[in-house]
């Protein structure tokens, strides 16, 4: 159970810092996007049909831009939260992008956020 805080806490914090950053770099209307999107998906998820229904309709008329800030502002979060390990991955991840990823896991350690797993 203490490891699903923690992992939870780490989550919850990614999120909060992924965020920030969208609305530094592309500002607070993005967010406002990302975030009903989030919250209509989760309504789905939880049994309100007509929340994907609004869902569908939101994402169908999204001119090009705000889509595409949309799916890079998900797959961030997926990138950040969801780590996939497999023996044959489908695509070799970049050595940047592993930095990357161990550079967070050290910045987690350092804001004494206990990791809930060990490199």
């Amino acid at each position: 159970m203490a490891g699903r805080d923690s992992l939870s806490e780490q989550i919850h914090l990614l999120g909060d810092l992924l965020g920030q950053t969208i609305v530094e770099q592309e500002g607070p209307a993005l967010f406002a996007l990302v975030e009903d999107v989030r919250a209509l998906a989760k309504a789905h998820r939880g049994g309100d049909a007509a929340a994907g229904e609004r869902l569908l309709a939101l994402v169908r008329a999204l001119p090009l831009a705000e889509a595409r800030g949309v799916v890079k502002a998900f797959a961030s979060y997926f990138q950040l939260v969801k780590p996939v390990f497999t023996a044959h991955p489908p695509e070799a991840k970049r050595r940047t992008i592993l930095i990357k990823l161990g550079r967070i896991a050290d910045t987690l350690h350092a804001l004494r956020v206990p990791l809930a797993y060990t490199r």
